[in-house]
């Protein structure tokens, strides 16, 4: 079995982490963690779906369904012979015992990297930090590396409601569409993985739908969320979820190379603009030059001005418009899909910044415990303070 775990740590990535010397903290077990999550999904195995290895030995079954989509189920010691039943012909014999084969040779393999986990990580800490999971007797040889690596998280990678409070916050942070979409998956798999450390770990539909709902707010993505919608429900896991978006991602990328962009053209105003000027003042330099070649350069520098002013106010005119418009349309779309609720409001005059006119008197502006940024308490009816018009096209 020694032999077999040396020969495993020789193809893991990381072979050897660098000990760490003193108490351990939550950063310092999730780097460590993250390597030795390397060496498991290193190793080729049809368990747990078959295509990360067996990352399901290092993660918790939780996380391992939420990344894969699959349940990775620990294999069984199918004992050293095979269990043949009586009146097996030739032929079938064989296939039992090379099914049994095969069964032993899983449950070593899973058996030894297991092991190979526990000694890479008990070298990279202090052992004083595993003693109360040793026994005196067998040592750690019945502690799983989950249960190990738990250890440390639950004892020295100490995690407060608060910082829960705070993860959970990082996790649902706007994502800049401009940005790759990697940097969203790798916000919200941090944030899972750090609730999980603290023993409260997402489901995959919070994963998701987290996900999902900070891309459908870029409004960028509309096609793909509809697609995503329409999926079967056994499809919407997190590792279909990354596959599809990471395609709608780049069709968009795609179509925004093609498409003519304002905002370009205005850079290129502006590059013009000062490629111009620096014209000048190299010529201007020149004693050689005349008062009309500096005349004429001074009055294209001007013109150039007038174009750059042009174009800005032009493009926050359009920005403006299209913030209106989109306004228009939510508005009206919410007035269009609530009919009903906008004529049993129509009596009421109960308003709040945020929602707009209510049906409950005790839901003002001053009273609403879901408030927006920017929610203004004395906002009325009548004054609306530039608050929401939900509800009040009859006022």
């Amino acid at each position: 079995m020694s032999t077999h775990i040396e020969t495993i740590k020789e193809g893991f990535p990381y072979p050897v982490i660098p000990k760490h010397v003193g108490l351990p903290t939550y950063d310092v077990i999730a780097a460590v963690h993250m390597k030795l999550k390397a060496n498991a999904a290193s190793v080729a195995s049809t368990l747990g779906g078959g295509t990360h290895g067996l990352l399901g030995i290092a993660v918790s079954r939780t996380t391992y369904l939420n990344i894969t989509g699959q349940q990775f189920q620990a294999p069984t010691n199918p004992g050293t012979l095979p269990t043949i039943p009586a009146s097996q012909t030739g032929p079938q014999i064989s296939e039992f015992v090379r099914q049994h084969k095969e069964s032993l040779r899983v449950w070593r393999e899973y058996n030894a990297t297991q092991m190979a986990l526990k000694q890479i990580l008990l070298a990279s800490f202090e052992e004083v930090y595993f003693k109360g999971l040793r026994d005196r007797h067998v040592g750690y040889q019945n502690s799983t590396f989950q249960h190990m690596i738990q250890h440390l998280y639950t004892n020295y990678g100490v995690i407060t409601p608060t910082d829960l409070e705070d993860n959970d916050i990082r996790m649902r942070a706007a994502f800049d569409a401009n940005r790759p979409i990697e940097e969203l998956f790798d916000q919200i798999e941090e944030a899972a993985e750090y609730a999980e450390a603290a023993n409260a770990p997402y489901n995959t539909t919070q994963i998701v739908s987290r996900a999902y709902l900070l891309l459908y707010k870029t409004s960028l993505y509309n096609d793909a969320c509809r697609e995503w919608r329409k999926s079967p429900i056994a499809h919407q896991i997190w590792a279909n979820f990354k596959t599809d978006f990471t395609a709608a991602h780049r069709d968009l990328m795609m179509q925004r190379t093609v498409q003519p962009n304002p905002f370009h053209e205005a850079n290129a105003t502006l590059a013009d603009f000062q490629e111009r000027t620096n014209e000048i003042i190299d010529q201007m330099t020149n004693a050689t030059v005349d008062t009309t070649a500096i005349s004429t350069l001074i009055n294209q520098n001007e013109n150039l001005s007038s174009q750059l002013a042009n174009a800005t106010t032009d493009l926050n005119s359009m920005k403006t418009l299209v913030e209106t418009l989109c306004k228009q349309v939510e508005e009206l779309k919410t007035s269009q899909s609530n009919p009903r609720r906008q004529n049993r409001n129509k009596n009421n005059k109960s308003y709040c910044w945020t929602h707009g006119r209510t049906r409950n008197n005790g839901h003002t502006s001053q009273t609403c415990r879901n408030q927006a940024d920017g929610h203004k308490s004395e906002a009325t009816l009548e004054n609306k303070m530039g608050g929401s018009t939900r509800f009040c096209a009859d006022v």
